[in-house]
C-alpha cells in the first residue's frame, strides 16, 4: 500500500480517539478507518507500519475486529501471512454487533423489577419498553437499509 498523505493520517489518528472516547482503544480505531480509506487487503506488517503499532497491538486489535465482523481473513495461494479487507456488509455487522446490548438492559430492567420498590418498578418498565422499542427500530432499520445498499450496488454496476 502506497504512504498515506497528511489528511489521511489526520483520519486515521481522528479515528483512533473516537474510538477511545467509546470505550475502545485507538489502535482498533486507527484499523478501522485505515479499512474504510483502502480497497486493498493488508498484512498485519502493513497495518502496524501504517499505523505506526506493534504486531501484537494490531494483531490484538483485528482479532477484535474480526469478531464483530468488521473485517475478514483472507489467505493468498502460497503465502503464509494474513491478510485482511474490511467486510462487505460491515455496516450491518456494526449494526448487529450492538442489538444485543439491548436484550442484555432488558434482561437487567426485568431483573430489577423483581426486587425494586413499588415507587421504581415504572422506570424500571419504561426502560424496558424503551430499548424493546429500540430492538424493533433497529430490525427494521436493517431490513430497509438492506434493500437500499443492494439498490445502491446494483445502481453503482450500471453506471460502471
Amino acid at each position: 500500500m502506497k504512504e498515506l498523505d497528511a489528511a489521511q493520517i489526520e483520519y486515521l489518528e481522528k479515528a483512533g480517539r473516537t474510538f477511545e472516547g467509546l470505550g475502545s482503544t485507538r489502535a482498533g480505531g486507527k484499523l478501522f478507518a485505515l479499512f474504510l480509506i483502502t480497497d486493498e487487503t493488508l498484512s498485519l506488517d502493513e497495518m502496524g507500519r501504517i499505523t505506526a503499532s506493534s504486531k501484537g497491538t494490531v494483531s490484538t486489535n483485528i482479532r477484535f475486529l474480526e469478531s464483530i465482523g468488521i473485517v475478514e481473513h483472507l489467505t493468498k495461494p502460497g503465502d503464509r501471512k494474513d491478510y485482511y479487507r474490511i467486510h462487505p456488509m460491515a455496516w450491518r455487522k456494526m449494526i448487529e454487533a450492538a442489538n444485543p446490548k439491548y436484550q442484555v438492559m432488558r434482561d437487567l430492567f426485568t431483573m430489577g423489577e423483581k426486587v425494586a420498590p413499588p415507587e421504581s418498578k415504572q422506570l424500571l418498565k419504561e426502560l424496558d419498553r424503551v430499548m424493546s422499542r429500540l430492538q424493533d427500530i433497529v430490525q427494521t432499520s436493517l431490513e430497509q437499509l438492506s434493500q437500499e445498499i443492494q439498490e445502491m450496488r446494483l445502481e453503482g454496476e450500471t453506471r460502471k
